[in-house]
């Protein structure tokens, strides 16, 4: 009886290690390191931390987002506690035409008290897309004249104007200086659409206008120790390697039918100034909404999903210094045919448009700023707060 009892435990024991075996292999061949346990919340499926190690076997990191009802704005991934707005302060650089006129200028707004001044305002010329370097003493932006686009870096008062290109382009794209104050890196494109991310390339410049093709995209933006770059192409945000030039992708984006949701008309990514905090607006004929990231890590590359934000227009954004708020080009986006050299293109524009101001927490629009009566607001860029 004793030698009976024995045998029925040791089978017994035999099939637990055998479904623990089978279980772990099954476990290892059907999941990819890079999609982790999902958690339901509300209609986003959303991985807790995605990341991303390089590892040549491993295929890139990817958030499936479920169909979004057109009734709801906005989609949270967990709660926060939203900032007093007493700290609201500071100056957002804005990219505008006055009334009357063809040209760009760039522009300061007081945050607190609305009051608009003159930044960088030139009557022959536009200048659009300011940034500042990382230590507050140099800024670089975009000149464009009839010969065509430059970028252009100065001191952080506007003055000692000095451009950096050899040559004109048809677009430039979000300037922004580093290595110790001693590049620029830039996106250019000659087509006219420049927000479509294959029609761009990617360059870095030493301040004499050495230029080095780096790679096809728009929208790059600089790691903390500026070795690595995330750059926008119409498959998702890929990771840039700034020594070893290798790229991977690390953010893709598809709804429920699988479709690639960066793949529209017009794609945007901002970066906060400390690094942590991702944003990403695209804006296609009847969809457009803004993706709002955590970056917990650059090495390894791991993010979150923070929230998804419904909105008729949310373009252009400026993270404030403490990345607790952005501002926005908030309105209606209008988009229409219209045709360049015999081709049909694609435009948009903004309708009733206004500077607003949203809390990164739960995205609530705190301030907003009403800029018609003084600018032409189908053209407004909100390049940077300080």
């Amino acid at each position: 009886m004793e030698n009976k009892k024995i045998v029925i435990f040791i089978i017994l024991a035999l099939i637990v290690v055998s479904i623990i075996f089978v279980a772990f292999f099954n476990k290892n061949d059907s999941e990819s390191p890079l999609i982790q346990e999902t958690e339901n919340v509300g209609d986003i499926i959303v991985p807790p931390i995605t990341d991303y190690e390089g590892d040549e076997n491993w295929s890139e990191a990817i958030t499936k987002i479920k169909d979004i009802d057109s009734d709801k704005e906005v989609y949270f991934t967990e709660s926060c506690k939203a900032e007093p707005l007493s700290n609201l302060s500071g100056t957002i650089y804005l990219s505008l035409v006055p009334q009357n006129s063809d040209k760009m200028g760039i522009y300061g707004i007081d945050v607190d008290t609305g009051a608009i001044s003159d930044f960088l305002v030139d009557d022959s010329k536009s200048y659009y897309g300011i940034n500042f370097s990382n230590d507050g003493s140099m800024i670089s932006f975009v000149s464009k004249d009839e010969n065509g686009s430059s970028v252009m870096i100065a001191s952080a008062n506007g003055k000692n104007i000095r451009r950096v290109t050899k040559e004109s382009s048809d677009h430039i794209i979000n300037p922004q200086i580093y290595d110790n104050n001693s590049k620029v890196l830039f996106s250019r494109s000659e087509y006219p659409a420049p927000n479509i991310p294959e029609s761009s390339k990617i360059y870095s410049s030493d301040l004499n206008g050495n230029e080095v093709f780096l790679t096809e995209g728009n929208n790059p933006l600089l790691s903390p120790d500026e070795k690595k770059m995330l750059f926008m192409k119409v498959a998702g945000i890929y990771l840039f390697d700034m020594e070893t030039l290798e790229q991977k992708r690390v953010i893709e984006l598809r709804d429920a039918e699988g479709e690639i949701i960066f793949n529209k008309l017009m794609s945007k990514a901002r970066i906060s100034q400390d690094k942590s905090k991702l944003i990403v607006s695209y804006a296609g004929p009847g969809e457009n909404s803004l993706y709002s990231f955590e970056i917990i890590s650059w090495s390894p590359f791991q993010y979150r999903l923070k929230a998804v934000i419904n909105q008729p227009s949310f373009f252009w954004e400026a993270f404030s210094p403490d990345s607790n708020y952005v501002a926005v080009q908030a309105g209606d986006i209008v988009f229409s045919d219209k045709f360049l050299d015999g081709k049909k293109v694609s435009y948009f524009e903004s309708q009733n448009t206004r500077l607003a101001i949203f809390d990164t927490c739960n995205f609530d629009e705190v301030k907003s700023f009403d800029l018609e009566k003084k600018f032409n607001l189908i053209d407004m860029f909100v390049d940077f707060w300080r």
